[in-house]
């Protein structure tokens, strides 16, 4: 009789903790598959260096995938994209968007890479059918269509 209870609290911690793990993987996938919207913000200043490198962007109708590195790995890191609402004239016209890099508390120095997606339809310029986006601390230009 006491092999049975022994064995039922065994069984049931099992099936918490599995559950307990799986609840983990789900959060995590969820924030690497949620769409944060650009941020206008005329007051923003590019800094005089950067903690992260972005490794690839790309673009798929109107969400932007940014692949980054940093290094961290105990604290919490946050990304937003920034466009201070200014136009290059040219055609198509141009934008420089920054990538804001904010940390708390982060003690360790493992390199981390992350994707992170952002919604630019905030940027889509009246009078065009494209705009050229220029993100700060990536060489590559990409051509936003619409």
């Amino acid at each position: 009789m006491k092999t049975l209870f022994y064995l039922t609290i065994i069984t049931t911690l099992i099936s918490i903790s599995s559950g307990c793990a799986c609840q983990k993987k789900n959060s995590k996938s969820k924030k690497e598959d949620s769409v944060k919207s650009i941020i206008v913000n005329k007051d923003y200043s590019l800094p005089s260096e950067f903690d992260y490198v972005i490794e690839s962007a790309n673009l798929v109708d109107s969400i932007l995938t940014i692949d980054v590195k940093y290094k961290g790995g105990c604290g919490e890191h946050s990304f937003e994209l920034l466009f201070n609402g200014m136009y290059a004239k040219s055609m198509p016209p141009q934008v420089g968007l920054y990538l804001q890099h904010s940390v708390k508390t982060e003690t360790c120095e493992k390199e981390i890479t992350e994707k992170i997606k952002f919604n630019i339809r905030a940027i889509k310029y009246k009078n065009s059918k494209s705009v050229v986006v220029k993100i700060s601390n990536y060489s590559e230009k990409i051509t936003y269509n619409y």
